[in-house]
């Protein structure tokens, strides 16, 4: 769980993996040199094999010991510690256990999307190991491995869509029901599905299968991950849970055995299994040269014709993992009524297109106009791989709308996707600070030109300006906080133009925070009179 692992083939042609947090590694192509490879620690990275590309998708957490994506191609991971459940949102950066983002200029990261958690996390983690109490009562413990959406045919419908996961301690599978709530989703619990009835179950990975079954595998050890008693080799397991006997399935079953009509036939199977191996073994005969064009035709009609937007979305997915993504499949896709074929249409539209600056007006449309969280996340989320111009316009578009405001990730994506940029136009950013609606982006844009303040004085000099113009109160404070924040440390830096002045103005306003803040940075600056103030507290016994 400390190097690359756990490897799932995506919707998308893409072979999905793993990665604990105790050491970082720079995964990549034996031809590409480490320097000019991407770090990760904990997160999750992804690998084209054709491409031979590497890419990070997400940074954060512990370690994720469990990856799944479900029937709208929404991908989600199990973890440890911090927080069982996080949606994955390519471009986001996740809390984690210890340590620093890579990037030190995020100022906050995104937490789980389970509203509880396996344990009584009031506590040391340490003390869930047992899985006994109220450990017990709440899911076990906090250590999940495995993890698996259920799209099978064999247990009720009530199951489908959730996610399963082993609980370590508590030697058993928990369940979280997936609920759409804002611009993703929340994990509820649901009850325990199967407890072990002997102290050795360490269940590993969970998946089902072409019966609808799920397997289970079992290290079936006295020990774990922080026990160094010795391990025992030979005592794993794998179970096999059934809801009622599945049907017959032949012995010899082997899809590679199928025509591709019989292939694309199995995209409408209600057990999943069937379709992610049917679009795996196409992609495979297109790889070892078979003509796949009437294959693909097929897909096409598929994709426009369904009447269910989940076939047509499974359809688009196997056209993308073949290569086969045109302009026309983008523009159908962005047009639809289902959120998740729009998500798919921005996430194909940064991976396949030309040149994305041609898309310009349809992005910012869908920036201003689209009803769907969802969709508005997913533009904040591939913001950060489009043109700076046409990035800037999306996240400024994104920034302005009033319910989003509260959302648990759409500010911080778009954040995330604006800092870069900060720095380099800094007189845009702080335009933005009036506009937005979201707090933490004025606070952060504050924050991130004032940390560059010995590097570029005048964009300071132009923040303090527009600090000294604004009449709310509660940005004025979110600006000096931003500026507070930047300065936490520093002995001495150079007074932005004006500041006394303005700081004097500040002082007069009615909100008790702000002359606290002005005195504190008034002491960088170097300012006499806050000095002096400084000195009067500290010399007066009953302050």
């Amino acid at each position: 769980h400390n190097i690359v692992s756990g490897l799932v083939w995506g919707p998308d042609g893409w072979i999905y993996g793993r990665h604990g947090i105790k050491a970082t590694s720079r995964p990549g192509p034996p031809h590409i040199p480490p320097a000019e490879r991407v770090p990760i620690n904990c997160g999750i990275w992804r690998y084209h094999p054709v491409r031979q590309k590497v890419e990070v998708v997400v940074n954060g957490t512990t370690n994720p010991w469990g990856l799944d994506y479900n029937e709208q191609g929404e991908f989600f991971f199990t973890n440890n510690v911090i927080g069982h459940l996080w949606h994955i949102i390519p471009g986001a950066h996740y809390v984690r256990m210890y340590g620093n983002d890579f990037n030190p200029h995020l100022y906050e990261l995104i937490d789980q999307h389970a509203d509880h958690y396996h344990w009584d996390h009031s506590q040391n983690w340490t003390d869930s190991r047992e899985g006994v109490g109220v450990h017990n009562e709440l899911g076990g413990g906090h250590s999940h491995c495995g993890g698996m959406i259920y799209l099978g045919d064999n247990w009720p419908e009530e199951y489908r869509g959730r996610m399963f996961m082993c609980n370590t301690h508590g030697r058993r599978i928990n369940q979280d029901a997936l609920v759409r709530e804002g611009s993703g989703f929340v994990g509820e619990h649901r009850p325990d599905v199967m407890f072990a009835n002997q102290p050795w179950f360490r269940g590993v990975c969970l998946t089902y299968g072409p019966d609808g079954t799920v397997f289970v595998s079992d290290w079936c050890d006295f020990g774990e991950c922080h026990d160094h008693d010795g391990i025992h080799r030979s005592s794993g397991r794998i179970y096999r849970i059934r809801y009622e006997e599945p049907s017959a399935i032949r012995a010899d079953l082997d899809l590679s055995m199928f025509s591709d009509r019989e292939l694309l036939k199995l995209h409408d199977h209600p057990n999943e299994w069937y379709v992610r191996t049917a679009r795996r073994i196409l992609f495979e005969r297109k790889q070892l040269g078979q003509d796949l064009n009437q294959t693909e035709r097929a897909l096409m009609r598929m994709m426009v014709q369904a009447d269910d937007p989940t076939l047509a979305l499974k359809a688009a997915c196997t056209l993308a993992t073949l290569g086969n993504v045109s302009r026309e499949t983008i523009a159908y896709l962005l047009q639809q009524k289902a959120e998740s074929l729009r998500v798919w249409g921005l996430r194909l539209l940064v991976e396949h297109a030309e040149k994305p600056d041609d898309w310009f007006e349809p992005l910012i449309q869908l920036a201003i106009e689209d009803e769907s969280a969802l969709v508005r996340l997913h533009l904040a989320s591939i913001s950060q791989r489009l043109p700076e111009d046409l990035r800037w316009s999306i996240l400024e578009s994104l920034a302005i709308n009033e319910t989003d405001k509260n959302d648990h990730n759409i500010p911080l994506l778009v954040w995330y996707g604006i800092e870069p940029l900060v720095a380099k136009r800094p007189q845009t950013a702080i335009a933005l600070i009036r506009r937005t609606t979201f707090p933490q982006l004025q606070q952060f844009i504050a924050r991130r030109i004032t940390s560059e303040i010995a590097t570029q004085p005048k964009a300071v000099d132009y923040l303090v300006a527009a600090l000294g113009k604004d009449d709310s109160p509660e940005r004025r404070e979110r600006i000096l906080l931003g500026m507070s924040d930047a300065l936490r440390g520093w002995r001495k830096a150079k007074a932005p133009a004006n500041w006394s002045e303005i700081a004097a103005a500040l002082n007069k306003g009615e909100n008790p925070n702000v002359p606290r803040l002005v005195r504190e940075l008034s002491l960088v600056f170097g300012d006499g009179r806050a000095l002096e103030e400084l000195r009067a507290v500290a010399l007066d016994t009953k302050a």
